[in-house]
């Protein structure tokens, strides 16, 4: 049986409240890495958490405007970089674009802009 964190500061000791934390989501700048994550953070901050995220400075400002703090990291794909990267993506079959986004473009492009 799975005990919530209220539960297990209240079993066999007086009760007290559960620590807060401080919690860093890191996420890529797209809004569908990070948009899922904002009912969450909202959740943990209504449990006394302290929640920010961080990523790149255009995601920032995104993120920010769903009122979580952000801390910008890295560099934005430039306007050209995007424009570059689709005319050449669509040139792909489903299965190469799978294999393009995660090996290229997530623990590549997407690794090197975000140090």
């Amino acid at each position: 049986m799975w005990l919530t964190p209220v539960e297990v500061c209240h079993t066999r000791d007086p009760p007290r409240e559960v620590p807060a934390i401080r919690i860093l989501f890191t996420s890529q700048p797209g809004a569908g890495h990070w948009h899922p994550l904002i009912g969450v953070a909202r959740a943990l901050e209504a449990g006394g958490h302290e929640v920010a995220f961080a990523s790149t400075p255009k995601a920032c400002s995104a993120i920010e405007a769903n009122g979580i703090t952000c801390f910008p990291v890295g560099r934005d794909e430039s306007d050209e970089e995007f424009q570059k990267r689709r005319r050449f993506q669509v040139t792909l079959s489903p299965a190469e674009q799978a294999a393009y986004m995660v090996a290229t473009l997530f623990a590549g492009v997407a690794a090197e802009r975000a140090l």
